[in-house]
């Protein structure tokens, strides 16, 4: 029983809470390298430096800063502000990256997917 009690406060100090701004954020889950974003309609802002991020969920808007290793995005109507990353894999439709410099490969499977950036 006490393991169990104390669960609920392991959970909890793997997710970093983002500030509230008067919108639905989510959180983010990180576990070793990689950084999880679920939900549908929240909004996740974080850094991703040297990290992979997997994007779950409909609906979401996503600021990534820094330098990420991968992003991996699965789900549709998605706004995506990243600064750059190793690799870039959306599965969806409808949705809208734009980054600060192109990922170093870039892969889209789905349909109305628009990417853009210098």
């Amino acid at each position: 029983m006490k393991v169990l009690l104390g669960l609920p406060l392991f959970i909890a100090s793997l997710t970093v809470a983002l500030p509230a701004l008067g919108q639905s954020y989510g959180a983010w889950q990180s576990f070793g390298g990689t950084i999880t974003a679920v939900g549908d309609g929240k909004t996740f802002v974080g850094d991703c430096t040297g990290k992979d991020v997997r994007l779950n969920g409909n609906n979401q808007t996503v600021t990534l800063r820094g330098n990420c290793n991968s992003v991996v995005s699965f789900g549709n109507n998605k706004h995506i502000t990243l600064e750059t990353a190793k690799s870039l894999t959306l599965t969806g439709n409808d949705n809208v990256v734009h980054w600060s410099k192109r990922p170093g490969s870039v892969n889209s499977t789905g349909n109305d997917n628009s990417m853009t950036g210098p």
